[in-house]
C-alpha cells in the first residue's frame, strides 16, 4: 500500500481504517523502517494521518509532512500526538471519544468487583483441584458500603458514575473544575477526595497535566481500607508510590489495566495477590474497535471533502465552535 502521491499516511494495520480510505491513496508508515526515506519519498503528499493508538506522532513527523492538515487518531486519549506542534502549524487533530466509553466503563466496574471478591483466585481454586468435600473458599469483603471516588468525569467517568449509582454507591469527583449537571460531590483536591472513600477509579486522560495526579499524599489519604482501579493512564499514578503502599499494607488492593511504562510491569506489582493486573484492553471489544476505526475514517473523509473534523480534540474545540 504504498503510493508516491498517497494524501493519508496510515501509521498502523487497522484494517478498517486501511479499507475505509483505501480511495484516497495510502501510505503505511509501518512498511517504512526509515521514516527519513520515507518522508523523503512520500511525504510531501500526505494531507492526513490516520494515527493508530500508540504511535507517535512528534514533531519530527508533524513539520516533516509540509501539506499536512488533519492528525485523526484511533482512541479517546492523544497524549502520543504532539498537539502543540499540530496548533502551531495549523495541523487539526480528531480523537474516537465515544466508541469505547460503554465498554470501558464496564471493565472498570468488573475489574472491581473482581478485585474484592477475588474471582481470579475462585477460579484457580476450583482449576487446581481445591474444591474438596468439605473445603471452603476464604471469605472476601463485601461492596455495600462502597464509597466512590472518581478522578476525572469525562465520558468514561459519567458512565462509571451511572454505574456506581445501579450498585446503590455513593459517587463524588475531582477534575479541573466542577460539572454542574450532575449530582455528585465535587472535590478540588484528588487527596481530600481519597480521604473520603475507599474506591478511587482513574478515569483521567494522561498527559503532561495529570502526570502524577495520583500521588504518595492521595495514596495514603485514600488509606489502608481503600482500592485503586486505573482505566485511565499509567502515568497519572506515581507508580514507585503505589508499589510501596501495597507493600507496606496501606492500600487494600489495586485493579490496573494500565501502568506506568507498559508493557512493562513491576515484580512487586506481579507477585502480589492484592494487585489485579490486565493489559490495557479495557476497550477491547469488537464494537469498539471498529467504532474507533469508522471515526478515524470519518474525520478523514469529512475533512478531505472539506467538511472539517468531526471529533476535534479539547484543545482544537474553539476554533470550530
Amino acid at each position: 500500500m504504498q503510493h508516491k502521491d498517497a494524501t493519508v499516511l496510515v501509521t498502523d494495520p487497522i484494517p478498517p481504517i486501511i479499507e475505509g480510505l483505501s480511495d484516497y491513496g495510502c501510505a503505511s508508515l509501518w512498511e517504512w523502517p526509515n521514516r527519513a526515506a520515507f518522508l523523503e519519498t512520500a511525504g510531501r503528499s500526505i494531507r492526513a494521518i490516520a494515527a493508530g493508538p500508540r504511535a507517535p506522532i512528534d514533531q519530527a513527523l508533524i513539520e516533516g509532512l509540509p501539506s499536512l492538515e488533519l492528525i485523526a487518531k484511533f482512541g479517546a486519549g492523544y497524549e502520543t500526538i504532539d498537539v502543540g506542534t499540530a496548533i502551531a502549524r495549523g495541523v487539526t487533530v480528531t480523537h474516537t471519544p465515544d466508541a469505547v466509553t460503554h465498554d470501558v466503563a464496564d471493565f472498570a466496574i468488573g475489574l472491581l468487583l473482581a478485585l474484592i471478591r477475588r474471582l481470579p483466585q475462585a477460579d484457580r481454586y476450583v482449576r487446581e483441584g481445591h474444591w474438596q468435600p468439605g473445603s471452603f473458599f476464604p471469605i472476601s469483603t463485601s461492596l455495600r458500603q462502597t464509597r466512590v471516588g472518581i478522578v476525572g468525569l469525562g465520558r468514561i467517568g459519567r458512565a462509571i458514575a451511572q454505574r456506581c449509582e445501579g450498585f446503590g454507591w455513593s459517587v463524588s469527583y475531582s477534575g479541573t473544575a466542577p460539572k454542574h449537571d450532575v449530582p455528585y460531590l465535587y472535590y478540588e483536591n484528588v487527596a481530600a477526595l481519597a480521604r473520603d472513600v475507599n474506591v478511587l477509579f482513574i478515569a483521567a486522560a494522561g498527559g503532561e497535566s495529570t502526570h502524577h495526579l495520583v500521588n504518595a499524599a492521595a495514596l495514603e489519604a485514600l488509606g489502608a481500607d481503600g482500592v485503586i482501579v486505573n482505566i485511565g493512564r499509567g502515568t497519572i499514578v506515581d507508580q514507585p508510590a503505589l508499589v510501596t503502599a501495597l507493600a507496606a499494607g496501606k492500600l487494600r488492593g489495586a485493579a490496573l489495566d494500565v501502568l506506568d511504562g507498559e508493557p512493562a510491569v513491576p515484580a512487586a506489582l506481579l507477585a502480589d495477590e492484592k494487585v489485579l493486573l490486565t493489559p490495557h484492553c479495557a476497550g477491547g471489544t469488537l464494537d469498539a474497535v471498529f467504532g474507533m476505526a469508522d471515526q478515524v475514517v470519518a474525520n478523514v473523509r469529512s475533512w478531505l471533502a472539506g467538511n472539517g473534523p468531526i471529533n476535534p480534540v479539547p484543545e482544537m474545540t474553539k476554533k470550530f465552535t
